[in-house]
This record gives C-alpha cells, structure tokens and sequence, in this order.
C-alpha cells in the first residue's frame, strides 16, 4: 500500500500540516487502517476511495478514527487531482466526498492544467454551548491563561464556545497575540475536559487587525485524539469563522488564518464564508511517499518500509 506524505496548507512552500493519504479501490479493515496510521505517525492518515458521484472517505489519528479532518482532505484532493483522478484546466472543479460527518463538497482549484488550490465545504454549523462557570475556570487553567485573558475587546458576548462544522472544538478568543504564544497547556488536564464535554479540542484565536496578510493567529489542541498541537486544522478553522460571523466580526467574503507559527511549521488557512455555507481551504505540497505492507496475519499488523522521495 503506498502512502503519499502531503502537507496541506503550506505558506510560501513550507510550513502547513502533514497527512498521509492512500488512495485504494476498497478500504482495508478497520484495524489495519488504525495501525498504519499509527505506523506512519502523522497527525491524520486519510484513505479515499472512489465512487460512481464521487468519493469516499476514511480518517485515522495515530489513535482512533476520527469523522473527518479537514486538512487531511485538503491534501487527498490535491493529490487526487495531480494524479488525474479529478480533471480540470483552469478553474474549480467540484466533487462530493462522502465521511462520517455526511456527504461534504470540495472544490479544486486549477490553474494552467495544474492543482493551485483545494477548499472543503464544511458541514451545517453547530453551537453546542458555551463554556462557563467552572468549566470555564478550569479551560483557562489547562491553557495556561488567566480569565481576564479571554475575550475580545470591546466585545461582551466573546466567550468560549462549543462549535462543530465536522468536529466539535471549543472556540477560544484570547486578547493579545502575547498571550495566546505564551500558552503552555497541561495537556492531560486538557484531554481530560475535552472528553467530558465531548469536544476533539481547542482552537484558541487572537484577531490581527490591520494587518495586511493575516487576519487571524491560531493554536490548536487535541489531546484527547492524540495530538498535543496541530500546525494547521481545517474543520475547527471552518468553526472559528462561524464564531466570527455569529458575532458580526465577519461578513461575506475570506480571512485568512495563521497557524503553526511557534511550531516552526507556519501554516495559512483561507476561509471563505458565502452563500453556500463556509469552506476551508490552501495550497498543498507533496513531500514524499512510504510503502505500507499489512499483514495477513491474526495480528494483521502492518510493517512500513522506509520513506521515499517522489
């Protein structure tokens, strides 16, 4: 099985978020996709199938499937249409792609016959509350923010906020970009919350107004499926610009999201918000391959060779 190594949402050529992505005519078990994406210890691996009125799709974090990942997708599209799988010569081209989340919409966006960039319609957006009382206390201890670290200023109803447009994060405004780099989240505490409020994580923002490249900071944070931080996430950046425009910070039109910075990975996000719903896009580069081999075996363990360049 060959796994292609992609990251999605690059900035300026680097940077952006890794994904595995295997293309396969039919999924393998359930439990031989786990532990490839396992093996291969990226944050996601995506599997993506074909399908006569599109694809399907199948999302794995080093620990446990997840419904979809947004960042995955972006860069299994990318491929798919590098690799002619989707065709197009200049302008979008749209395919459906069917999750566990519900069927999604991506657009891929051609310039001279060649891939430029992949967005991702999100799902209906959903408010599942807003985080409170000691809930709320105990976030800011697990960020490591004070409570008059939180919010928007000016902005009375900035408050954290449960918001899924695939998956659910907690939505978190913090007030200067100091002190969103300054987080250092006890990371166990923090899984520990998200899974009692049924959240994947933390997707903490500062707003950059007046800048002329980016609109908005972010950190992400998924203990509780694994990930510790993300360089670049689609589904929760989708979900920040809900939060955005539920409160009037947005209207019709793009923002555009920087992520990963403090990791060394610097990531940009675009999120556009229209009409049809909102979509989370970026551009894409394919930075290598593996070549996994699952066993047969009762233990159907899958053995990954060593990476190699494309």
């Amino acid at each position: 099985m060959r796994v292609y190594l992609v990251n999605a949402f690059t900035y300026r050529g680097s940077g952006g978020n890794g994904a595995g992505v295997t293309i396969c005519e039919k999924f393998p078990p359930s439990d031989a996709m786990q532990q490839v994406a396992k093996q291969v210890g990226l944050s996601e691996t995506v599997f993506i199938s074909p399908r006569r009125e599109g694809f399907s799709g199948r999302f794995f974090t080093p620990e446990c499937e997840v419904p979809v990942c947004g960042h995955a997708t972006i860069a299994a599209f990318y491929l798919a249409g590098g690799l002619g799988l989707v065709r197009g010569k200049d302008g979008n081209a749209k395919v459906m792609l069917e999750t566990k989340a519900g069927k999604l919409p991506v657009y891929i966006s051609f310039r001279r016959g060649r891939v430029d960039k992949v967005y991702m319609g999100q799902a209906e957006p959903r408010a599942l509350g807003v985080v409170g009382g000691e809930d709320l206390r105990h976030l800011c201890s697990c960020l490591g923010l004070e409570s008059g670290q939180v919010g928007i200023p000016g902005l009375e109803e900035a408050v954290p906020e449960m918001i899924s447009t695939g998956l659910p994060d907690i939505i978190v405004p913090v007030l200067t970009r100091k002190a969103l780099d300054s987080m250092e989240p006890d990371f166990p505490g923090l899984a520990e919350l998200s899974r009692r409020l049924g959240v994947v994580g933390v997707h903490a923002f500062t707003l950059e107004r007046g800048t002329a490249r980016f609109d908005v900071r972010c950190r992400n944070f998924g203990p509780a499926v694994g990930i510790n931080e993300e360089a670049a996430t689609g589904t929760s950046n989708g979900a920040l610009g809900y939060y955005l425009l539920k409160r009037g910070l947005i209207t019709e039109g793009e923002i555009v999201c920087k992520q990963g910075a403090g990791m060394g990975k610097p990531s940009a996000i675009y999120v556009k918000v229209g009409p049809e719903g909102i979509k989370v896009g970026g551009k894409v580069l394919v930075i290598g391959e593996r070549h996994v081999t699952i066993s047969t075996g009762p233990t159907r363990r899958p053995a990954v060779r060593e990476e190699t360049g494309l």
